[in-house]
């Protein structure tokens, strides 16, 4: 221990006397350490730590498949029968998400939530923090009202009122009893603050809907693989009970877990393995300083073994010392990985999985021991082949060179160039990568949305059905508000909409053409459904290829019609005219009736700008009324500004309806890029730290190498070498390691970019210009390294350094 502790501080006075090169070396490490830090911080929270429920590797959603949708909600008579004739699971529960409006004394306010059944805790295990769970009873058709809320509702809406159980509060217009308030750290996927029972019979709802969401818990000893099996039996009995077309074709069962993290874990690792190179150049820089500090410490060195310490002993010392290094460099890369952590929460914002994962990311101690743990490996790791190296030499010719500054006759050490070498190829693959990456995400942000994103105000409106009752109280409602707000000054259009593009909501269901021949039970074709008031078209500035838009003669009582989007046009009616032809939504056995198609409007990029339009039908909403929609509002100027006004409007015609999720187009469509654009960043970002390191380190080998061959130079320089050409010389022999880099870093590159091919858009992961023009980029990158250094030469005195030897 007391020659641990003399290491320990002949090792802190060492770096305390080079202030240079620790600096050099801390930063380095920082940077590397601090970004993979930062990095776990987040595959921590999302992809390690295990969900806030007991026996959570026990707990699964259960999709429907069907031939268009690889998960599909699934419908109330399914649900019933999964949950009468499935025998691996102990519970098996629905929801489904909704928004409610609560009215406090203060403004309206809409507040998201779902409906459950009533064993939905109870599977979760989840005890509440006062007050119960729901009964048995009050799940069923005209169960008692009665409401669960989570612990910020309770706080910041409802006073924190002790006595909230037995309470009434007042949601949709109808009063409901407070039965229970959740503990304050429950979350599910789906955030929400209010809980109210699913009402499931086989007679409830609309049977024909497919609306639920199932999560389920796996018996003891039960595997995900029997589970699937056994459901998959199970579907194909009931596909043979009901032989309609609308039966799925298959369940899909998903540990939640995954379903929580969905196809964000290949990212994040993607993202995990990049900032291990950057680590890993990080190290091979270090370990090239120290190797350049060894050569001046060759005398000591020799001394000491000299004087009876083992190799080993000194091995031993020249590894405390770089470990001290790396637990300096790693104290430092806290502080990086504590502003990283915070720029991630930030960027992740927008990532596909549950905002409460991304409030979880922070600096636990599974973080700080991943740090204590890389900080100590990567000071072996940097530090083992420079102490083997300086330990490795003649005694009798290190000591006889007490005077020279070179070691004239000496075995070339080749640990730099291949330091080097190393270096350039990871700092090549990754800057290959951020360049895809970029090129993507240009692509990306150039793709035409299909509608005007500048000057267009959105908001979220909901009516309660208590309230507004029949469909065309419904209508009336959006009519009065949409003429109310188009004739505000600065407003140029009004409409809404039933799912807004870019939203992440929509709703779908087949369709039947009119003397078309009958598709095969399961192939029928998708088409998404957009119910629209007369002016949203103009208020998106999607543009009426042929036809007629709606009008507000195309009422409930008027003759059905639809518009239909220029890809369902091209895929069901090739060359020919659709104008004229009639279709009916759902299937034949349905009965609903035939809608003209008046017109055919342009493709709008729904689900995101990397994927491709389907099929859509625009359907007036006075013939099909919805009581939720989003308000669009065209203006001349900056829309934010309208937002009160517009809002007013809203209120005026309903004083307790309020309106949610305002926002502008411009916003949402930003918004629908966030994951993309933070992942070029980080990717960007270790790219940029790569290169810099990768100068750094050919910088350092130079100037290692120079002063290492000063003698040999000046003797050069005074046999009659001009100072130019022996600059070209040590230029060539830096270049030529980094030369090495760059090919071997292309083939790196080519193996490595398949990884991130499922991230790109538009762009090849081989792409060809972008591989030529980042090793151009580098190869000058790696000239000027060697160049700076190496001017040193042509300020060399031969006379002084040979006379001084």
């Amino acid at each position: 221990m007391s020659s641990l502790w003399f290491d320990l501080r002949y090792g802190l006075r060492l770096l305390l006397k080079n202030p240079g090169f620790t600096l050099v070396a801390v930063l380095a490490l920082a940077l590397g350490i601090g970004a993979n830090s930062a990095i776990f911080s987040v595959v921590n929270a999302v992809l390690l730590r295990p969900l806030p429920f007991k026996d959570a590797d026990r707990l699964v959603m259960l999709w429907g498949t069907e031939p268009q949708l690889k998960k599909a909600p699934i419908l109330i008579r399914e649900f019933l029968d999964w949950k009468e004739q499935s025998r691996a699971f102990e519970h098996i529960a629905a929801y489904a998400e909704d928004n409610f409006t609560l009215v406090t004394t203060e403004s309206p306010e809409r507040i998201k939530g779902a409906r459950v059944s009533s064993n939905f805790f109870d599977l979760l295990n989840v005890v509440p923090a006062s007050g119960r769970t729901f009964l048995p009873g009050e799940d069923v058709p005209g169960g008692n009202r009665v409401v669960i809320i989570s612990h910020n509702l309770w706080q910041n809406r409802l006073g924190a009122d002790p006595a909230i159980v037995g309470r009434q509060i007042r949601l949709n217009g109808e009063s409901f009893s407070v039965v229970g308030v959740l503990p304050a750290d429950f979350r599910f996927i789906e955030s929400g603050d209010l809980w109210l029972p699913l009402a499931l019979s086989r007679e409830s709802g609309n049977q024909k809907l497919r609306y639920l969401k199932v999560v389920a818990r796996l018996k003891p000893g039960v595997t995900h693989a029997l589970a699937q099996a056994e459901m998959d039996a199970l579907v194909r009995n009931l596909r043979e009970q009901y032989p309609d077309a609308g039966q799925l074709t298959g369940v899909k069962v998903v540990a939640l877990q995954d379903e929580v993290v969905g196809d964000v874990r290949q990212s994040l690792l993607v993202l995990f393995g990049v900032v291990g190179f950057v680590l890993l150049i990080a190290c091979a820089n270090v370990a090239n300083l120290l190797l350049a500090r060894a050569t001046g410490r060759r005398k000591e060195i020799a001394v000491r073994l000299a004087l009876g310490a083992t190799r080993s002993r000194v091995v031993r010392q020249l590894l405390t010392e770089s470990v001290l290094l790396a637990l300096v460099g790693g104290t430092l890369g806290l502080m990086v990985a504590l502003w990283g952590k915070n720029l991630l929460r930030v960027g992740l914002s927008g990532a596909p999985f549950s905002s409460s994962y991304i409030d979880k990311i922070g600096l636990d101690w599974r973080v700080l021991c991943f740090i204590l743990v890389i900080s100590v490996l990567t000071g072996v790791v940097f530090g083992l082949t420079p102490a083997l190296h300086a330990t490795r030499q003649d005694l009798n010719e290190s000591l006889k060179r007490e005077g020279r500054g070179a070691v004239t006759g000496s075995r070339r050490n080749p640990w730099p160039g291949l330091l080097v070498l190393l270096e350039v190829s990871v700092a090549l693959a990754l800057s290959i990568g951020a360049g895809l990456m970029i090129r993507s995400f240009l692509r990306l942000q150039s793709v035409e949305p299909g509608f005007n994103p500048r000057n267009a105000l959105t908001m979220r409106i909901n009516l309660p059905t208590s309230k507004y009752k029949s469909g065309a109280e419904q209508a009336a409602f959006f009519r009065e508000v949409t003429q109310r707000v188009k004739s505000l000054p600065g407003v140029r259009y009004a409409g809404a909409i039933n799912n807004l593009p870019l939203s992440n909501t929509n709703i779908n269901g087949v369709f039947m053409i009119e003397g078309h021949e009958p598709w095969p039970p399961g192939g029928e074709p998708l088409a998404e459904f957009r119910l629209i008031t007369p002016e949203y078209l103009s208020a998106m500035e999607i543009p009426l290829l042929k036809g007629r838009p709606f009008s507000d003669a195309d009422i409930e009582k008027a003759p059905g019609v639809v518009l239909i989007n220029e890809t369902m046009a091209r895929r069901f009616w090739g060359g020919e005219d659709p104008l004229g032809k009639r279709l009916r939504l759902g299937r034949d056995e349905d009965n609903l009736p035939y809608l003209t198609i008046v017109g055919v409007v342009g493709d709008v990029k729904h689900f995101g700008l990397d994927r491709g339009p389907r099929p859509e039908v625009y359907i007036p909403h006075p013939q099909f009324p919805m009581p939720a929609m989003t308000l669009v509002v065209r203006t001349v100027n900056d829309p934010a500004n309208l937002a009160p006004s517009v809002s007013a409007q809203v209120n005026a015609v309903d004083p307790y309806q309020p309106v949610y999720d305002v926002t502008t187009l411009e916003s949402l469509l930003d918004e629908s890029v966030a994951q993309p654009r933070i992942y070029t960043k980080l990717l960007g970002a270790a790219a940029g730290i790569a290169v810099l390191l990768a100068a750094v380190g050919i910088y350092s080998v130079i100037a290692y190498s120079i002063n290492q061959r000063r003698h040999e130079l000046a003797v050069r320089m005074a046999l009659g070498a001009q100072p130019r050409h022996v600059l070209r010389m040590v230029v060539i022999q830096g270049m030529i390691p980094a030369l090495a880099g760059v090919l071997v870093g292309l083939g790196l590159a080519f193996t490595l970019t398949r990884l991130i091919s499922a991230m790109l858009f538009g762009v090849s992961s081989t792409d060809p210009w972008t591989f030529a023009g980042i090793s151009l980029l580098l190869t000058v990158v790696a000239l000027l390294a060697s160049y700076i250094p190496a001017r040193k030469v042509t300020r060399i005195d031969p006379v002084k350094i040979l006379r001084n030897e």
